[in-house]
């Protein structure tokens, strides 16, 4: 017997209200037992997980859940999880790397990247969070750092060599292809060396989709140069 999830039972859980006729969703046994299992699973802080090392994961797809299930006796631990989560923003220096993101718990110190980002974002987004609520500017300022856009990602870093010796180094700079990547400092397809000797981290698919879907979200105007 597998054990219960939070995660996968959310998914799940939004899944069957899409295939379920809105007139026949409050009364779907499996939709109301999932939904159930969900709320069962929320903590006093408002969080709702069954797996503590991917808090920001599964409370970001409960939150989803209950906010497409729409039923008014989950508003109230909707409302709870939606405001945990955005609580748990990284706001402290803007200088941090990780400024405006979503932490992991088994990370140390806490870092954040674009794939937790994305659902923490839709989560807020479908729960509701105000419009003018500072997350979103903070959200906006870490989607700068993980976008090959040289206009508004300006930062260089210092990076392992790719294939270099132990504590060699390059200065990694923003490209110009507009695509996303994993982290300021990281990409799933690594990074590649420009004419000029500097390197770029490479844009990849997932990323490249999660980055826009994130800015329309926060409230970047699409007409915007």
């Amino acid at each position: 017997k597998m054990p219960g999830s939070v995660g996968y039972t959310a998914m799940a859980a939004a899944a069957l209200v899409g295939a379920t006729p809105a007139s026949q969703r409050d009364a779907d046994a499996a939709l109301s037992k999932a939904l159930g299992y969900l709320v069962k699973n929320q903590k006093d802080n408002g969080a709702i997980f069954s797996n503590e090392r991917f808090v920001t994961y599964e409370t970001s797809a409960a939150i989803s859940a209950l906010a497409v299930a729409r039923r008014a006796e989950h508003r109230g631990a909707q409302v709870k999880a939606r405001d945990y989560l955005a609580s748990t923003q990284i706001a402290g220096s803007e200088a941090d790397p990780s400024f405006g993101g979503f932490p992991y718990k088994s990370k140390t110190p806490q870092a954040a990247d674009l794939s937790n980002l994305q659902f923490a974002v839709d989560a807020l987004a479908r729960g509701e969070l105000p419009a003018d609520s500072p997350v979103w500017k903070r959200v906006q300022s870490y989607l700068k750092r993980v976008q090959n856009r040289s206009e508004t990602n300006t930062e260089a870093r210092e990076l392992p060599k790719p294939g270099g010796q132990d504590g060699e180094k390059v200065k990694v700079v923003a490209g110009d292809d507009g695509g996303g990547y994993y982290a300021p400092d990281q990409s799933k397809a690594d990074m590649k060396a420009r004419p000029d000797g500097t390197y770029e981290l490479v844009s990849y698919g997932s990323m490249t989709y999660a980055l826009p879907k994130c800015l329309l979200l926060a409230g970047v105007d699409p007409a915007a140069s």
